[in-house]
């Protein structure tokens, strides 16, 4: 089931696209809508995993990449369009217009695994050197860590969704890198 950190938003200024690829997705994960840039910017939050960006969408769409790096957000960008332009080249993933109705489920689900292993792993990363201070004085005080419990359970989560992904995904979230893929 997904959590409320799943949630899609599809930024579209074009009607019939913005219902059609909302009809796709609403069953599986909760969409937002925004029909501009600034209320797409606007609604990105934590909770957002995919933002769906159309190339018709008025306005400087790599203010999106600026928002996530910094803002520290962790979503992954959808580029509906083509596959030219220095944009698309930044976004997770391309899809062109004419495969929204195949492929769109089916890239956003990628793309969903994608920015949960990216939350998990920047999560264990925080807690492993939270851990690892604790480690240092719990030794000198003879107690065990807090932390240990939290770091075993999420290695079974991220076990659980590296399973789910390919490993040119789990490498290319795990290094931080971005690519084009459409698939």
């Amino acid at each position: 089931m997904p959590s409320t950190q799943d949630a899609v938003l599809v930024a579209s200024p074009e009607e019939k696209r913005r219902l059609s690829i909302t009809s796709i997705l609403r069953d599986h994960w909760p969409v937002r809508i925004a029909t501009t840039l600034d209320s797409a910017l606007d609604s990105l939050d934590a909770s957002i995993a995919v933002t769906v960006i159309d190339e018709s969408m008025e306005g400087p769409p790599s203010d999106l990449f600026v928002a996530r790096a910094s803002d520290e957000l962790s979503f992954q960008i959808l580029w509906l369009g083509s596959s030219d332009g220095s944009v698309a080249g930044r976004a997770d993933a391309v899809l062109d217009l004419d495969r929204i109705e195949d492929a769109s489920r089916k890239i956003v689900e990628r793309l969903q695994r994608r920015a949960r292993y990216d939350r998990l792993l920047t999560r264990f990363y925080e807690l492993a050197r939270r851990h690892e201070r604790n480690d240092e004085k719990a030794t000198a005080d003879g107690e065990p860590t807090a932390t240990d419990a939290e770091l075993d359970s999420l290695k079974r989560e991220l076990d659980a969704v590296v399973a789910e992904l390919d490993d040119e995904d789990a490498f290319e979230v795990a290094l931080g890198d971005r690519r084009t893929v459409d698939r």
